[in-house]
């Protein structure tokens, strides 16, 4: 997603780390030292563009910076980096702070949220006040930000799954929800009558009454015990699971089953919050990438994308109009069931063209087979170019668009 997000990841990938999956739980004077390490050219930390929080959470996630490396901590991690932290300058101070679940899903224990908060000398300093006050996730997925309550300071709504599998079967999670008052404190919330294999989700207004509902997916249950919270308007929310939920008819119920990402955004531009959800098409045989159209009367069409042979699984969405014709064309970051190299694909929402070779360099889509998969992808726009960035743990992979194709440069 542009740079507005970092989906995924992001983004958020690449620092998150910093503590999060460590070999052990790092101490205050373990944690200054490592955060005192960090390679600073420029200031990284400075704002240089706000999000609209009252947005879909598409909107709102911000890429680490770039001069932040990774490199710096992932020697550390025993794991993957988490997914679940997030950026955002959460006191408005002018500089970008990082909320971090520090998951350490290698020693399946949940370890307390880590507040970083970035300053002028281009560091980061643990916030003392708000950090080892609140418990985590044991293996956080995802971090949503926006204003939940309306009261014009961002929010973060942390989604996590547990363990994958103990004695068989998968190990639930509840979410976490981080309701920020004045950058000063958090209300802290835990959804623990909320439990799931919960892999990604999205907020956004699905209900079209000026406020932020969230969607959360347990891909291992479909409709059952996925989620829509509907928010009140003052981060009160009522939960349905989406076979309660009138504007989803059952026959879009198979494709929320084995589905293991997820955006809300207004695909064809009628004002109505679409859901974009993909997985693993090709397992207990469930859906291809599918597009849900929504409208005044409810969730009533679909469009299902093409399925990969090799490359089955999808782990991450981006978008972008790349003909700038008002409508974005959807790009998916993919890898075979083995998690053995990655494939990124480009389609149209107009119709059931495949635009991957119309956008790609040569065969420069396609990662070799020494190659990991990619955790997530991102498209970014700086001084007047255009990037995408993915990054499989221990690779930064980039390429730059250049007379309407990507080049590989990364």
């Amino acid at each position: 997603m542009i740079i507005k997000v970092m989906k995924k990841i992001i983004l958020s990938l690449s620092i998150l780390f910093i503590v999060s999956c460590t070999k052990d739980s790092f101490t205050d004077t373990e944690l200054e030292k490592v955060i005192d390490t960090v390679p600073i050219a420029d200031n990284p930390f400075s704002v240089t563009y706000t999000p609209d929080y009252t947005k879909p959470s598409y909107y709102t996630r911000l890429p680490f910076p770039e001069n932040v490396k990774n490199g710096t901590y992932r020697e550390f991690s025993n794991w993957h980096p988490p997914l679940e932290a997030v950026v955002l300058d959460y006191d408005k101070d002018g500089y970008l702070d990082i909320i971090d679940n520090q998951s350490d899903y290698g020693v399946f224990r949940r370890n307390s949220i880590l507040f970083l908060k970035g300053n002028s000398s281009g560091k980061l300093d643990i916030d003392r006040e708000n950090s080892y006050k609140h418990t985590g996730l044991i293996h956080g997925r995802k971090g949503l930000v926006g204003d939940y309550n309306g009261d014009g300071w961002p929010d973060v709504f942390f989604i996590g799954h547990g363990y994958d599998v103990v004695d068989g079967n998968p190990r639930d999670e509840y979410p976490i929800m981080l309701l920020n008052n004045q950058g000063k404190d958090f209300e802290y919330r835990a959804f623990e009558s909320v439990v799931g294999f919960f892999h990604t989700g999205a907020s956004g207004d699905i209900d079209n009454d000026g406020d932020l509902d969230i969607l959360v997916i347990d891909g291992t249950k479909g409709v059952s015990n996925s989620y829509i919270f509907i928010n009140d308007g003052s981060g009160n929310f009522e939960k349905k699971t989406l076979d309660q939920y009138s504007s989803i008819p059952n026959n879009l119920y198979d494709s929320f089953f084995q589905k293991w990402t997820v955006e809300l955004k207004d695909i064809d531009n009628n004002g109505y919050l679409d859901i974009i959800i993909a997985g693993a098409p090709d397992m207990y045989d469930s859906t291809p990438p599918t597009i849900m159209l929504n409208s005044a009367n409810g969730f009533t069409s679909k469009i299902e994308l093409p399925r990969e042979p090799v490359y089955k699984l999808v782990v991450d969405i981006d978008f972008y109009d790349f003909d700038g014709d008002g409508i974005d064309e959807l790009i998916l970051n993919r890898t075979p069931l083995n998690y053995i190299s990655y494939k990124v694909t480009i389609h149209s929402l107009t119709s059931d063209e495949y635009l991957t070779t119309t956008y790609f360099n040569n065969s420069e889509y396609t990662g070799q087979t020494s190659d990991k998969w990619m955790y997530w992808i991102s498209i970014i726009e700086k001084d007047g170019e255009l990037y995408l960035k993915g990054d499989d743990m221990y690779t930064p992979h980039e390429w730059i668009f250049e007379d309407g194709k990507f080049k590989k440069i990364k």
